[in-house]
């Protein structure tokens, strides 16, 4: 029969070794999704600022549409011109007045 002389068995350092290892990998591969981090920071400010560049525009429009409707009168509808003047209508819809706002 064969001896078996050199064989050597694994031993606990070998088996903790490979454990660690692939906890070591597996923690990686689990937090590889933070790669993009700086990204998507930069993408919620950008969202944040046009966000708030909504708000400030619809804040303008809601008080252009407050001043030309009391330029124009309570129950008189309004239209916005092309050069930014307000042209008034009565409630049968004749023409009334133009101004500038």
């Amino acid at each position: 029969m064969r001896e078996l002389r050199f064989h050597k068995p694994r031993g606990l350092y070998r088996s903790f070794t490979n454990t660690l290892l692939a906890i070591i990998i597996a923690g990686v591969l689990s937090t590889s999704y933070l790669l993009d981090w700086p990204g998507e920071v930069r993408a919620a400010r950008a969202q944040a600022a046009l966000a708030q560049e909504h708000r400030r525009l619809a804040e303008k429009w809601a008080q252009l549409e407050a001043d030309a409707q009391a330029m124009c009168g309570e129950n008189a509808a309004w239209e916005l011109l092309p050069n930014g003047q307000v042209q008034c209508y009565t409630k049968h819809g004749k023409k009334t007045k133009v101004r500038m706002l």
